[in-house]
């Protein structure tokens, strides 16, 4: 996968865990408001009505990976830091 490609699906990662909102301001992704119109009714994420009385943008991803986490390994960065550990069982 190319670098457009893998871009557009961290985006649409982001904004899924995101909620198609912005995290400060609240307001709902107008493109994703145009999907959601397509098959009536509208609803956001959290399964409330989308009206057109809320408010809409088009929303950006900002994507904060600190380069002192990374390095460079054959033209590809990785993370210097060891793995998680697996979760405990119950």
């Amino acid at each position: 996968m190319g670098t457009p490609e893998r871009l557009a699906a961290l985006r649409g990662y982001c904004l899924t865990r995101d909620r198609h909102r912005c995290v400060i301001t609240r307001v709902f992704d107008r493109q994703q408001l145009k999907e959601r119109r397509k098959q009536p009714p509208a609803i956001d994420d959290d399964v409330n009505e989308l009206t057109s009385t809320d408010n809409y943008n088009i929303l950006e991803v900002a994507h904060i990976l600190p380069f002192a986490l990374t390095k460079e390994d054959g033209g590809e960065l990785v993370s210097p830091l060891p793995s998680p550990p697996p979760p405990l069982s119950p």
